[in-house]
């Protein structure tokens, strides 16, 4: 994003800001911060952040995420957006204009609610996802090196895809510009459309959403969950915990890898399930665990 709302003439923004934005003191004065300091124009707009808050609200989300921390402010109005126990985990590169948020968000009382990882984006997402975690964000706010970060039309057709098989799911690319990427998954998913419906028309089929809940698909694809957790319950005693938990973990990290979310998050639970019945995880989970995964490296794409 931008420091303002670009298609907006001057007379037209002043009105927006003038008329719509409430920016709280915290945000405005983190905001000023940010305008003295080099790289500034990377800085989103007040009328930005409030939209941000707004769209967090009415979706009634929980779990953040944000690639491009910056100054901690959109990540400020993100929080402020969110229940108490929500959260935010936010990435950047720098930490020293990570630090000067971290005043702010102390300051506004936000600080147990904001996550912020440094190192490159790549590394903590991949991590997060090993970690069976890919699908507990609610909302994403991609705002750094988008070709970079986005990495490819795969990544954008992966992960549009998987939000737009919901019966109410819904896809927005925000951009100022089409990148590359976005042009080619655009092409993609209108072959893929036009595809569809021809065989749709063809075999007289009218498209519908599963209606079942999640935790019976599930259920039905893995086992069950509870009963997952059952059987744990009554062989314990026969297991050996710690070789359990490092072989729960691995095949944990291989879903992911295979972007087989939904197995991955069941093995998380298991492994979470034995640890909590054979008490601190910390004296009998393996060590290193496998859950402190390291990246595997990755040679530089050219887009």
């Amino acid at each position: 994003m931008t420091r303002r709302t670009n298609h907006l003439g001057d007379d037209l923004y002043r009105y927006l800001l003038d008329v719509s934005v409430r920016e709280p003191d915290v945000l405005r004065r983190l905001r000023e911060e940010t305008a003295s300091l080099p790289g500034a124009n990377m800085q989103i707009g007040p009328e930005q952040g409030q939209f941000m808050g707004l769209l967090v609200e009415l979706i009634g989300a929980k779990y953040a995420i944000e690639v491009g921390t910056f100054t901690g402010y959109s990540a400020l109005a993100v929080s402020l957006a969110l229940p108490f126990d929500g959260r935010v985990i936010t990435c950047d590169l720098s930490e020293d204009s990570t630090a000067v948020g971290k005043r702010y968000w102390e300051e506004a009382a936000q600080a147990h609610k904001i996550e912020a990882r440094l190192g490159p984006a790549l590394d903590s997402l991949d991590a997060l996802i090993a970690q069976g975690r890919a699908g507990d964000f609610d909302f994403a706010f991609i705002d750094a090196d988008k070709e970079g970060f986005l990495r490819s039309t795969t990544s954008l057709v992966q992960t549009a895809g998987r939000a737009a098989r919901h019966l109410n799911g819904q896809v927005i690319l925000y951009a100022d510009k089409k990148t590359r990427s976005i042009r080619e998954f655009l092409r993609i998913c209108e072959y893929r459309r036009k595809r569809q419906i021809a065989h749709n028309e063809k075999h007289g089929i009218t498209p519908r959403s599963v209606s079942r809940p999640i935790e019976q698909r599930l259920g039905d694809r893995f086992g069950g969950q509870q009963a997952n957790a059952a059987t744990l319950r009554e062989s314990v005693d026969d297991l050996d915990v710690v070789d359990t938990i490092r072989e729960l973990e691995k095949e944990m990290i291989e879903a992911a890898e295979k972007l087989e979310f939904e197995k991955a998050a069941l093995l998380r639970d298991q492994v979470s399930e034995l640890k909590n019945l054979t008490g601190d995880p910390a004296e009998n989970a393996p060590k290193p665990s496998a859950v402190t995964y390291l990246p595997k490296k990755k040679t530089k794409r050219k887009n």
